[in-house]
């Protein structure tokens, strides 16, 4: 296949994070413009039962799921990345729903995200942050921080603008670049810190006062 035909960011993460190898599990992944170029087992999961049925007709794995649901049971623990591209920005609760990814990974498996970045302009590619459907509002300091309070260690901050580049180009272009890639791994037994009012429990969050005896 030419390079040219395979999105952007898929390159990049390829060049970068050898996903084209690599089981995937693409979420939000539309009809798999992106699910297609994974690696073998990648499956997507996608909202829209139109783009669904042109994915599988296509010859992709692409199930029905509703990012407010967890990942699907069977689906937990068996992929090396968890690809979510222009998703993001829609979810209702990004920290439920980063929780929630890392019940997808393998040990050792990343977590890559990419979503727009706020600006002070906000013309051409820049004004993409403030489509109509988006209810979160990024730049990549905060974005980092909300993976890494999540319970990831966050080890690339970068663009995915120049794939062909070095990966330090799109580091020192990020604060200008009109979205981020975020990469990180899971951090093994996460929890709370001592004076929060949650715990994470089988991997999901309990609050106090309904923590019986341990709360």
């Amino acid at each position: 296949m030419d390079p040219r035909d395979v999105p952007r960011r898929v390159r990049f993460a390829d060049t970068h994070f050898t996903v084209s190898s690599r089981r995937v599990l693409d979420v939000g992944c539309g009809s798999g413009a992106h699910l297609r170029h994974f690696g073998p087992g990648s499956v997507g999961l996608e909202l829209d039962p139109e783009a669904i049925r042109r994915g599988v007709e296509a010859g992709l794995d692409i199930r029905s799921w509703n990012f407010k649901e967890g990942i699907p049971a069977d689906l937990r623990g068996g992929f090396e990345i968890v690809w979510v591209s222009n998703l993001f920005e829609h979810v209702l609760s990004p920290h439920s729903f980063l929780i929630d990814m890392r019940t997808a990974l393998r040990p050792a498996g990343r977590l890559l995200i990419v979503a727009p970045t706020t600006h002070w302009f906000t013309f051409g590619p820049f004004g993409g942050s403030l489509a109509a459907d988006h209810v979160n509002f990024f730049t990549p300091r905060t974005m980092t921080l909300t993976v890494e309070r999540a319970g990831y260690r966050v080890d690339t901050v970068t663009s995915a603008s120049f794939p062909d580049a070095p990966v330090a180009v799109g580091r020192s272009a990020r604060w200008i670049a009109p979205g981020v890639l975020i990469a990180a791994t899971p951090i093994e037994g996460f929890d709370y810190p001592e004076k929060a009012h949650k715990r994470l429990v089988d991997g999901e969050i309990v609050f106090e006062g309904t923590l019986g005896d341990e709360g």
